[in-house]
């Protein structure tokens, strides 16, 4: 029963999907267990930590004097240590086709030059996980694409065809594997450096080698061991994976009419936006993995933020206004679809009043365009999600005081993105997009990495 105004068990309600969950009930503990929060959760793999704060501890004495508290030193983690390279570097030089897959965790890579090194030594291709984009420079020669679900045509070939797979601080989930995990890299080793022991603990996929440590003393040690590396690559291989890259197969698909298809748009986006520091931060459906595929990234200059796991929609706007406000330097560039731009849009109201220079682009094709494909996939169908009223977000974002424009023609493209980025400020553009344009191809459920679907003609 409810015994007090909004009153929640917040903690039993989060205690199994955050690292930590602790109600303070005493003014005697408060510096201790809020700074013991701050810690669990910057160290090691980090994640969220939920404190109950009632109301009359908020009033206390004690509050006052967290003001002078020492700052919390963050511990270091005792990686185990007791394992050898040498021998997996002896099976390394046997490689003939080494694939490097960047996951979340290689955001964390303090000397890019070493990750640089270990690459050219071994002449090895580059892919990431999703939530890896942009740890590495896509741009690179070396950088094929983002593998999985709606990973990049050329990058899941690669690593299905690799027979050295070293997988840096991702946890190789169902959305990277797909659901035939026993198919995955079937003909090579799999070496798994990861600091979070529990998914150590917990792979789908069985790797040949896992080490504990973080990703930045495994790049030293194996700089070390790799000085006289003799590169054995398969260069007819090599060949064909950047030939597949540059054939481009991802979303190739053309409209029938005169409507501006999602991958021309960010086409020219890119062109116009390559040279400039940016954050781009989107929302969750087809215009998220657009975004990912067919804009470029790089450490520190070009950073890609998206939500995964459970795919919040929503996450665009609010994440966009913590990015303007952290880097007010960077220009943040919020791409979203017109069905994940209303679960939060009434933060509009907030980038105006802060006047953040902060630039929203609406990928408006009056559908629910990720759930609409599954569902004809799936079912043939998508009556609830395929064909919504078109909205007008020029209109909406105006009326909250926005400096707002709509791009309907293809012939308008160039010029409506130069005045997107002609000056500094909120500004949206809404963009109408071919209703018909599906992210293509996708790895489906019971296919192997180099089996995705190529359309509906499939």
């Amino acid at each position: 029963r409810q015994r007090g105004f909004q009153e929640a068990p917040t903690l039993a309600m989060t205690k199994k999907i955050s690292k930590k969950a602790i109600m303070l009930d005493s003014e005697k503990n408060i510096s201790s267990n809020l700074f013991d929060a701050f810690h669990t959760s910057n160290s090691g793999r980090k994640g969220p930590v939920v404190l109950d704060f009632p109301m009359n501890i908020q009033r206390s004495e004690e509050i006052k004097s967290l003001a002078n508290y020492p700052a919390y030193k963050i511990k270091k983690i005792n990686y185990k240590k007791n394992y050898s390279l040498i021998k997996i570097v002896t099976e390394l030089k046997k490689a003939k086709k080494p694939v490097i897959l960047l996951g979340n965790g290689a955001h964390a890579i303090k000397n890019y030059s070493l990750l640089e090194n270990l690459v050219k030594k071994i002449d090895a291709f580059v892919v990431t996980s999703f939530l890896g984009v942009g740890s590495y420079n896509t741009r690179d020669k070396r950088y094929i694409g983002y593998i999985g679900h709606v990973g990049h045509y050329a990058a899941n070939i690669a690593l299905a065809e690799s027979d050295f797979l070293i997988v840096l601080g991702s946890r190789l989930d169902i959305r990277q594997t797909g659901s035939e995990v026993n198919e995955f890299v079937k003909n090579g080793k799999i070496l798994l450096i990861d600091f979070d022991e529990n998914e150590l603990d917990n792979t789908r996929v069985k790797p040949d080698w896992k080490i504990h440590d973080d990703i930045n003393n495994f790049l030293k040690k194996i700089d070390i061991l790799l000085q006289n590396y003799q590169n054995t690559k398969d260069k007819k291989w090599g060949k064909n994976i950047l030939k597949l890259k540059r054939l481009r197969l991802d979303d190739q698909q053309i409209p029938k009419n005169n409507n501006i298809h999602p991958r021309v748009f960010l086409d020219e986006f890119e062109a116009q936006t390559k040279a400039i520091d940016t954050i781009v931060v989107t929302g969750v459906g087809l215009h998220q993995h657009w975004t990912a595929r067919h804009l470029s990234y790089k450490p520190k200059k070009k950073i890609f933020v998206s939500s995964s796991g459970h795919g919040a929609m929503g996450f665009d706007l609010p994440s966009s206004i913590g990015a303007a406000i952290l880097h007010p330097e960077k220009l943040i560039i919020c791409i979203v679809g017109d069905g994940s731009i209303l679960m939060n849009i009434q933060e509009l109201a907030s980038i105006k009043e802060r006047g953040l220079n902060l630039k929203i682009i609406v990928l408006n094709n009056s559908r629910l365009g990720i759930v609409s494909q599954f569902q004809k996939i799936t079912f043939a169908n998508d009556p609830s999600t395929g064909d919504l009223k078109k909205l007008n977000f020029k209109n909406i974002s105006s009326g909250f005081g926005i400096d707002s424009k709509q791009l309907i023609e293809k012939k308008d493209i160039q010029r409506k993105i130069k005045w997107l980025l002609s000056k500094s400020g909120p500004q949206l553009l809404d963009v109408t997009i071919d209703h018909d344009a599906n992210l293509i191809p996708m790895l489906l459920a019971g296919r192997t990495m180099d089996d995705m679907w190529m359309g509906y003609e499939d």
